[in-house]
């Protein structure tokens, strides 16, 4: 619906149109009214979309941690972004050539495919397998509907993880001792049994050729 003042013509649009800079609305006849809401039937035309006198300027931030390891994932954000003009920015997110240990990682086509597939999402997460030792960069351009764009980079650090050392603790002394077992022994008969005495040593045999003493 539209409205027509002396000097200007207020359009209200309906809920989820989107329009782009550049592109052209049609006023169709008795769509536009005038402050006592009679319709203008001979009224009609089309409006181009410009872009506003003043548009908001993007501001682009990127966080990621300062070190990774060798296990687990990274993940880059541009949540603290500003100036997206009331709808979502566009994102180009891009892995430099030749800028620290960039060119040298054996995984970087990897890393582009992940970030070249993410030009809706604010956030990105990697996999740290995908980075050797050394320092990397990630490069993110957010775009807003009105064509405006910024620029942000974060660097991070693959460390070399501590491999652990386990060392056994140092046997513990142990002591032995010999039990004694005693056992009796019993002779059955027909009538009892019979204890056996314990067996003794035999007496002391004198050698020959020594007298008392």
């Amino acid at each position: 619906m539209s409205k027509m003042k002396s000097t200007s013509l207020d359009i209200t649009l309906g809920y989820g149109f989107a329009a782009t800079i550049g592109s052209t609305l049609e006023v169709l006849a008795n769509a536009v009214q005038d402050s006592t809401m009679t319709s203008e039937p001979n009224l009609a035309g089309s409006v181009l979309i410009l872009a506003p006198s003043n548009p908001p300027n993007p501001v682009a931030t990127l966080i990621a941690p300062q070190t990774i390891g060798s296990c687990g994932t990274i993940e880059l954000t541009t949540s603290g972004s500003s100036g997206a003009a009331g709808r979502a920015f566009t994102y180009m997110w891009t892995y430099p050539e030749n800028v620290n240990s960039n060119s040298g990682n054996p995984n970087k086509n990897t890393v582009n495919a992940a970030l070249s597939s993410s030009s809706a999402s604010p956030n990105i997460i990697l996999a740290t397998s995908n980075f050797q030792r050394g320092r990397h960069t990630i490069n993110v351009v957010i775009v807003n509907w009105l064509g405006n764009s910024a620029s942000a980079n974060v660097t991070f650090t693959k460390r070399e993880d501590v491999v652990p050392v386990i060392s056994p603790p140092p046997p513990i002394p142990t002591s032995r001792r010999d039990s004694m077992i005693r056992c009796r022994l019993r002779h059955r008969s027909s009538h009892q049994n019979a204890v056996l005495p314990p067996t003794t040593p035999p007496p002391h045999t004198r050698s020959p050729g020594l007298g008392n003493n």
